[in-house]
């Protein structure tokens, strides 16, 4: 049925689901927690200590997470509505429900907090209040009672910022280790099910990075609160002269350049969100392929590159044949969006009124087959393009069979047909713009 046998091994882009569930396998022991000040203690740290972390992560991880859970709750369908084979897998799982409903949390919540608190961190103010926090602190060495009332509005002011900023991290802290512990779970189980491995699957454990660093900050804020309050306790309730002589005692570290690179790295996520928002949309796949709406291709396979074949509608059935002069025609193809990622494909032979689509026949590999159009009806007319390790080569897979079929085309008669999804020429196609 196939050819030639394309090495490196090939690996599917929207496969790093397993990525990311192999990832959440980190436990809790990743996070780093801050203890909160004692009270008697006498030097404050007013730096930013692993507050800042959260936001200097590589926008990769966060796209890796994004994929997990676009994939997990809104690529999704109704039950046999599709069949891409994780999800059909993922669907058996005893905490399925639970963990579609994090991700669903995740991906409408959790991610636009985590935007609203770097857009709170961009604003650069805490840097300003611990400056004026540390000039009032300076003054009341000298000059206790005269400074009383000033200390009071820089601690209040202080206060309610760093109030602020613990509450939507310690909001974004809990929905993820929702997320990081029912993904624990789901891998394992998954694991014990023996459910076949596929060779696109690479694990790696980065998501601890971002437990770990969600962890820093709400400990920081809680630490920082405290050294405020400590603060507070010692120059309202013991002012004058005991005062004065405590202060003296006291070592305050305040990292204000530290402060200003939390509030860049903050001012870099928010720039990097709208990129991010499109993996969590599905929007990432259409930008992943050369595909524009409104433009008829030609469509070409490795196996036959160099014999000037091209993807042919001859009344339902496709095959490779070889291109005609005028072009026209059955050879012709276009893209409409479904949105999510998917693709409607049409032919300029029979315009809209048909949609590429595949026979329910697994004892000839279900041929792709023009039909008649029900956009958004039938699962089998709805494709998705895949980058592949070869630049400009693509391949093929449908929502109704699933990511482990992919178009391709048989090496004897040229006919198109759903193959296993290998490493195979015929399975990896190119769109040539159409010159008429």
């Amino acid at each position: 049925m196939s050819r030639r046998i394309i090495t490196p091994q090939h690996r599917l882009a929207w496969v790093t689901i397993l990525v990311v569930l192999g990832v959440i396998t980190c436990g809790v022991t990743c996070d780093r927690a801050v203890a909160a000040p004692q009270a008697e203690q006498r030097a404050l740290d007013f730096t930013p200590g692993d507050a800042g972390q959260l936001f200097a992560i590589p926008d990769q991880l966060w796209s890796s997470i994004n994929r997990f859970v676009f994939l997990i709750g809104f690529d999704f369908y109704a039950p046999d509505a599709t069949h891409v084979e994780f999800a059909t897998r993922v669907r058996q799982l005893s905490n399925y429900a639970e963990l579609h409903t994090a991700c669903l949390v995740w991906g409408n919540e959790t991610f636009a907090t985590l935007q609203t608190l770097a857009t709170e961190l961009a604003k650069g103010d805490i840097t300003e209040l611990l400056s004026g926090l540390q000039a009032t602190i300076q003054n009341m060495r000298s000059n206790p009672n005269g400074s009383q009332s000033t200390f009071e509005q820089q601690a209040d002011a202080l206060n309610r910022r760093l109030t602020e900023l613990s509450a939507l991290s310690t909001r974004v802290n809990q929905q993820f280790m929702t997320l990081h512990n029912l993904g624990t779970a789901a891998i394992a189980e998954y694991r014990k099910r023996n459910f076949p491995e596929s060779r696109w699957v690479s694990v790696s454990p980065q998501l601890a990075d971002v437990q770990s660093a969600l962890g820093g900050m709400v400990g920081r804020w809680n630490a920082l609160t405290s050294d405020v309050n400590y603060l507070r306790q010692l120059l309202v309730t013991t002012p004058g002269t005991a005062t004065t002589s405590r202060l003296y005692d006291l070592n305050i570290t305040v990292g204000l350049t530290a402060w200003e690179k939390v509030a860049r790295d903050a001012a870099a996520f928010v720039t990097s969100m709208p990129a991010q928002r499109k993996f969590l949309t599905g929007e990432n796949y259409y930008e992943e392929c050369p595909l524009r709406e409104g433009v008829w291709y030609e469509l070409r396979n490795q196996f036959l590159a160099d014999k000037g074949y091209v993807l042919t509608a001859q009344n339902t059935n496709l095959q490779m044949l070889p291109r005609t002069a005028s072009g026209a025609g059955g050879q012709q193809w276009q893209f409409k969006r479904f949105g999510r990622g998917w693709w409607r494909v049409l032919n300029r032979q029979s315009d809209a009124s048909a949609s590429l689509d595949v026979l329910n026949d697994a004892s000839i590999n279900y041929p792709p087959r023009m039909v008649s159009s029900v956009p958004g009806q039938f699962t089998g007319q709805w494709w998705r393009c895949l980058p592949t390790e070869y630049p400009e080569w693509f391949r093929f897979i449908n929502a109704f069979l699933g990511e482990f079929r992919s178009l391709d085309t048989y090496s004897n008669t040229y006919e198109a047909f759903m193959a296993t999804t290998e490493n195979r020429s015929g399975q990896y196609w190119r769109f040539v713009e159409a010159t008429q």
